[in-house]
Parts: C-alpha cells; sequence; structure tokens
C-alpha cells in the first residue's frame, strides 16, 4: 500500500503499532490515516477512537481480513470512516483513496 500511495505522489508515514499511530497522528497533519485492526501495543479500537477524540475530522479507514457486514461493524464501533479487505488490488487501493480523499 505504501507503494500504491507515492505512486498516487502521497506522502506516507508507516508505524509499527497503535501506540505510534496516536502519537504520529498527534504531531502530524494527516489527509488519511489506513490502521490495520490486527495492531501490537494498543488495538485499532483504542487507537482510532483517542485520534477521533482529539482530531474529531480525523479520516480513518480500517484495513482487515475480515469481510461483510461483520468487519464494517467493528471500523465503526472504532470511530473509522468504513473497512476494507485485504488483499487489496491497485484498481481497488486507487479507487477507495479517490473516494475519500477527492470527495
Amino acid at each position: 500500500m505504501t507503494r500504491f500511495l507515492e505512486k498516487l505522489e502521497h506522502q506516507v508515514t508507516v508505524v509499527n503499532n497503535g501506540i505510534e499511530a496516536v502519537n504520529t497522528y498527534d504531531k502530524n497533519d494527516f489527509d488519511l490515516v489506513l490502521m490495520d485492526f490486527n495492531m501490537p501495543e494498543m488495538n485499532r479500537l483504542e487507537a482510532s477512537i483517542k485520534i477521533k477524540e482529539r482530531f474529531p475530522d480525523a479520516l480513518i479507514i480500517g484495513l482487515t481480513g475480515e469481510e461483510g457486514a461483520d468487519a464494517i461493524k467493528k471500523a465503526q464501533d472504532a470511530k473509522m470512516k468504513t473497512c476494507v479487505s485485504k488483499p487489496l488490488t491497485k484498481i481497488t487501493f486507487d479507487r477507495m483513496v479517490y473516494q475519500f480523499l477527492m470527495s
């Protein structure tokens, strides 16, 4: 996904866990957060909620191996805009980024 975004000429910041995600978001201005559902240290629910509490307009999209309504519900419970199932194709990824960043 990093390569997909860089090919679209976006700057990318990668973190290793939920704590780093929250701390990094606090210090930067991001247009989009792609957050894996399975993160160490602090899970996606805690990390997303902390970011949204501080930055209500943050656009967070979950990345998951799950599909269907259950995955979407988990994303919404974590205050994410939505979630997408992995693996993503470049075309699907490009459409998703365009949909949320350009709308």
